[in-house]
């Protein structure tokens, strides 16, 4: 399935987990931040919690990023909300609370695309892709705005099944060639291969079968200006606002 959306047809700077220099990842502060600096895009990752809430998170365990412990799958989001995730980046961010997918969503769209990456819980699938269903149900409008990407190409299959227009993503960092073109087979829109896998033999194979590219994670002004000669879709960088201006 080819990217046939205008929003699509130029290169998209695409903030990795919001605007990480400037704020905490995956936070409202640094999507709040990201409509106020027009960036085009922002990527952010998604977690079901034990009482099946979306939450926008990168690791499922919460030590790293806040001042509690204990894993998202195996916790309520009424527990998890406790927390404060945002004073280990600095004490401006105190209190700041861990979102759901939906209050992200409320930040960002329609001013900034997302970019939802998926983590998989193997045992999980069906019920990711169910809340992933409710929470996109309201927001069908907004679906050329948003790509959902994953790991797992079973978890996108899944999404799929219940959300047939939505533009799905394979990520991968091991094995091009075979997830180039599982991609194509299995109807999704785009692929997300690692910086350092993404030859242009397979970029043009991408494009010549309508397969959109997105290039992690990449943070020189040289890498992306090389990227986007390259043809691709867009790159996930660290920081979009250094570089979005000056392409």
């Amino acid at each position: 399935m080819a990217i046939d959306n205008p929003e699509y047809s130029r290169f998209l700077v695409i903030g990795h987990r919001g605007l990480p220099k400037l704020a905490p990842e995956n936070s409202g502060s640094a999507f709040k931040l990201a409509v106020q600096l027009c960036i085009p895009m922002i990527e952010l990752d998604v977690r079901l919690t034990r009482d099946k809430e979306l939450v926008v998170i990168h690791d499922n365990e919460i030590r790293k990023i806040s001042d509690g412990k204990g894993k998202v799958s195996r916790n309520d989001l009424r527990f998890l909300r406790q927390f404060d995730f945002g004073s280990h980046f600095h004490f401006r961010f105190k209190g700041e609370k861990l979102l759901t997918l939906d209050e992200a969503l409320d930040i960002l769209l329609p001013s900034v695309a997302v970019m939802i990456e998926l983590k998989e819980d193997k045992k999980r699938r069906r019920e990711m892709s169910e809340v992933l269903f409710r929470t996109l149900a309201k927001r069908t409008e907004m679906l050329p705005k948003l790509v959902i990407c994953s790991f797992s190409d079973k978890l996108l299959l899944e999404v799929q099944s219940r959300i047939p227009d939505a533009r799905l993503g394979l990520i991968f960092r091991t094995k091009p060639k075979s997830k180039f073109h599982k991609a194509l087979e299995c109807g999704f829109s785009s692929v997300h291969p690692h910086h350092q896998i993404a030859k242009k033999k397979f970029l043009r194979w991408a494009k010549s079968n309508g397969l959109a590219v997105y290039i992690w994670t990449v943070n020189t002004m040289k890498s992306i200006k090389k990227w986007k000669s390259a043809g691709v879709q867009g790159v996930i960088t660290d920081i979009p606002e250094r570089i979005m201006n000056s392409l």
